[in-house]
C-alpha cells in the first residue's frame, strides 16, 4: 500500500497562526485604549472615502452671508472668515489627511528600510558611511529639517509630504539596522549563503521578512506623526496652500479669530488631535502583538 507523507511543518505553521491570533485577541480585548485607537482610525478611513460624498455644502463655496457664523443645525460646525462650511471642510480635510500619512509613510519606509537593510547586511564602511549620514540628520530638530527641505523644494502640500518623509528615513533605518543585525545572525542565513542565495535574495527574502515586525510597528506609530508634522507646516503656511481644505491650514487661519469664533481652530484642532491619537494607540497595539518579548505580559 502506498503512503503520502505529511509534511509536519504544515501542523506547525497552523499552530503558530492560531498562538498569534489567540495572543492578538488577548491584547485587543484587555485594552480599552486598543478598540479606541481602532474605533478611531476606521472612521478616519471612512471618512476619508465617503467624506466627500457626504459633505452638506461645497467645501470651497464662498458665501460672504454666511461667514463667521456659530455652530448651527444648517451649519453644525459653524462656518469660517469666507462663509465656507467647515463641516464640509473637516470631511474633505479627512482624504487629504489619511493621504498624506500613506504617502509620507510610505516614502520613509521605503528609503528607510534599503538603508538599513543594506547597513546591516554588509557592514563595514557602507554600513559606517550610512548611519553616520543618519546620525546627521537625526541631529536637527525635525520640523527645522523639513523646513530646510521645503526650503529647497518650494512651499506645496506634495513638497510637504516629501519633506516629511525625507525627515523620518532616518527613524525607519535605525529600526530596520537593528532588526536586520539580529537575524542577520541566525543559522539560516548561514545555510542562505551556503547553497549560493544571492545577496538581494537573502536581504529580501530572508532578512526583511524576519524584520518585519518592528517595521510594520513603526509604521502605524508614523501614521499619526506625519499627519501631525504636515499639518505643523500647513500651519505655516508652509504646507497646503489656500483654499485647500488641509486641517493645518484651517487651524492657522482660525488663529486670528480665536478670541471671538472659536469653532474656527478648535474643530481642526479636535480632528488633527484624535487622528494622532487613534493611529498612536492603533500603533502601540500593533507593537504589543507583534512583539514576541511581550507576548508573555498578556494573560
Amino acid at each position: 500500500m502506498k503512503t503520502t507523507a505529511i509534511d509536519s511543518s504544515m501542523f506547525e505553521s497552523t499552530g503558530r497562526r492560531d498562538s498569534f491570533l489567540v495572543h492578538a485577541g488577548k491584547v485587543l480585548t484587555s485594552r480599552p485604549s486598543a478598540m479606541i485607537g481602532m474605533v478611531i482610525c476606521v472612521l478616519l478611513v471612512i471618512l476619508a472615502i465617503i467624506g466627500p460624498l457626504i459633505a452638506p455644502y461645497d467645501p470651497l463655496s464662498q458665501t460672504l452671508a454666511d461667514q463667521l457664523q456659530a455652530p448651527s443645525w444648517h451649519h453644525l460646525f459653524g462656518t469660517d472668515q469666507f462663509g465656507r462650511d467647515i463641516l464640509s471642510r473637516i470631511l474633505v480635510g479627512a482624504r487629504l489627511a489619511l493621504l498624506i500619512g500613506v504617502v509620507a509613510d510610505v516614502l520613509a519606509l521605503a528609503f528607510g528600510t534599503l538603508f538599513g537593510l543594506f547597513a546591516a547586511f554588509y557592514g563595514g564602511f557602507a554600513d559606517t558611511a550610512i548611519m553616520r549620514t543618519m546620525d546627521v540628520l537625526l541631529a536637527f530638530p525635525y520640523l527645522l529639517l523639513a523646513m530646510l527641505v521645503i526650503a529647497l523644494l518650494g512651499p506645496g502640500l506634495y513638497q510637504a509630504v516629501a519633506a516629511i518623509g525625507v525627515v523620518y528615513v532616518p527613524q525607519f533605518a535605525r529600526i530596520v539596522r537593528s532588526a536586520a543585525l539580529a537575524v542577520r545572525q541566525e543559522p539560516y542565513i548561514d545555510v542562505a549563503r551556503s547553497i549560493g542565495a544571492s545577496p538581494s535574495r537573502i536581504i529580501f527574502r530572508h532578512v526583511l521578512i524576519n524584520s518585519a515586525p518592528p517595521i510594520i510597528a513603526q509604521t502605524t506609530l508614523m501614521f499619526g506623526i506625519s499627519i501631525l508634522e504636515v499639518a505643523g507646516l500647513g500651519f505655516l503656511g508652509l504646507g497646503a496652500q489656500p483654499p485647500q481644505p488641509e486641517w493645518g491650514a484651517m487651524l492657522a487661519e482660525g488663529r486670528s479669530y480665536i478670541l471671538t469664533s472659536w469653532w474656527m481652530a478648535t474643530v481642526p484642532g479636535l480632528a488633527i488631535m484624535f487622528s494622532v491619537l487613534g493611529f498612536n494607540l492603533l500603533g502601540d497595539v500593533v507593537f504589543d502583538i507583534l512583539d514576541p518579548n511581550r507576548q508573555q505580559s498578556v494573560k
